[in-house]
């Protein structure tokens, strides 16, 4: 790993763990440690969508810092929560390219209940790093 992806790395943990309390820092870092495994191969370590599988991707992958400020500044968690779950499994344009997280957590081995806590916890993870 090259020395500016481990910045990187290092300077979003910060950030994260600043944002979020001492009671919910356990959380924290398994919603980090699910974003690093599931999202950032796409989104990229920074979470801005320039990850090392962005480019063979058909569809540029989001920008996962901006999505608060796309929805009129309020982090759209539930709707987040559904497309990480599978909910929304087709787009206007045809099938996602995004993996049905909810069934590949239960095919890794994941209970229902262990599935429901890891996507819990990317989503908020993922509302822990907006831009203001």
């Amino acid at each position: 790993m090259r020395l500016e992806q481990l910045l990187r790395i290092g300077s979003l943990t910060l950030a994260f763990a600043l944002a979020v309390s001492t009671a919910g820092f356990a959380q924290a870092l398994t919603g980090r440690a699910e974003y690093i495994n599931s999202c950032a191969p796409c989104h990229g370590l920074t979470a801005h969508g320039d990850g090392p599988i962005a480019g063979y991707l058909k569809n540029k992958p989001t920008d996962l810092t901006l999505l608060a400020h796309y929805n009129h500044g309020v982090f759209p968690e539930e709707r987040i929560k559904a497309m990480i779950h599978g909910v929304n499994v087709t787009g206007p344009h045809g099938a996602r390219e995004m993996p049905v997280w909810g069934r590949e957590f239960v095919s890794e081995g994941s209970s229902t209940e262990q599935a429901q806590a890891r996507m819990k916890a990317l989503v908020d993870f993922l509302k822990a790093i907006q831009e203001k």
